[in-house]
């Protein structure tokens, strides 16, 4: 018999955890499919064939609590609690390791260049290899473009933009912590809009108008804003969404009663996160509740005990 030992491959030990899909964070409609982040990783929905593929820690999250999302073309940009991934059109999933030991809580990409919002790290721009930190602020909610502006939300400390040169930061004369917990911010129609406890506010560039019971709605604590053609769409802590044309405020009848986390929107698809029970897709007349439910999975031990 030969006296050549076996090589034999080194086994990683696992533990074996247990995550939740129907604990939605955030969404996003990407090739007309609904994308979901959840504390378990990333499920997409094709409404074509009713199929759902996930991204977890099987397939290359190295943290499977899904934070942000953002679409770039036929790219997903995934924001967790430990970084960022970007998934590409062919299914290949990469680490960026640039901000490998951030915490996401928002992202935005403009031209080549990626805007992470974190609760630690500030607003973190990434430029090719280049990373910097442009605004020093904690507990980022929020960042949007538009007007030629960068408009950032910090969670306890207001709404900022930047113009080019400096920051500012945006007030009312007449309640200088309204913008203090925003939850989203959106800009169509040379508008900025913004999600609040109270309602939703919305800037032309040269004043303030509020969205809130007076208007008709039944809900003010806004938590996501999307838009679908000319409506813009606000969710609520606790009435589904309302679709708002000019001055027409229209609840969602199926939507009455739910939590919503999370509202995108594409076409004619709109999809809503819940905190409980997944995810909503409607399309056209016809609405899907996909709540994958809990699932184990197989993680490094090492990454189990941090």
């Amino acid at each position: 018999t030969s006296s050549i030992p076996k090589l034999s491959a080194s086994v990683i030990p696992t533990d074996t955890i247990v995550v939740d899909y129907s604990h939605v964070t955030c969404t996003a409609v990407m090739d007309s499919k609904a994308v979901a982040g959840t504390d378990g990783g990333v499920f997409i929905y094709d409404p074509e064939d009713s199929s759902i593929e996930f991204i977890t820690v099987d397939n290359g999250l190295t943290d499977h609590y899904v934070t942000a999302l953002c679409p770039d073309g036929h790219d997903l940009y995934i924001g967790t609690a430990a970084g960022l991934f970007v998934r590409d059109e062919f299914g290949m999933l990469s680490k960026v390791d640039a901000v490998s030991n951030a915490e996401i809580t928002a992202i935005a990409k403009r031209d080549n260049d990626i805007y992470l919002g974190t609760t630690e790290s500030g607003l973190i721009k990434v430029a090719g290899n280049e990373t910097s930190v442009i605004l020093d602020k904690k507990h980022i909610t929020a960042i949007q473009f538009g007007g030629g502006l960068i408009w950032v939300s910090a969670e306890g400390e207001g709404l900022f933009y930047f113009d080019g040169i400096e920051w500012k930061k945006r007030c009312l004369e007449s309640d200088s912590t309204a913008f203090d917990h925003i939850s989203s911010l959106g800009y169509k129609f040379n508008r900025l809009y913004v999600g609040t406890p109270e309602g939703m506010y919305v800037y032309d560039g040269g004043r303030w108008n509020l969205y809130d019971g007076d208007c008709g709605l039944y809900v003010c604590n806004i938590t996501s804003i999307s838009f679908k053609g000319w409506k813009i769409l606000a969710a609520t802590r606790d009435w589904g969404y309302f679709e708002i044309f000019e001055d027409w405020v229209t609840p969602i009848a199926w939507s009455e009663g739910l939590e919503v986390r999370s509202i995108s929107s594409d076409g004619g698809m709109v999809v809503v996160g819940t905190p409980n029970d997944g995810i909503y897709v409607s399309v056209e007349k016809a609405v899907t509740n996909v709540n994958p439910g809990p699932s184990t999975v197989e993680i490094p031990l090492f990454t189990a005990l941090f």
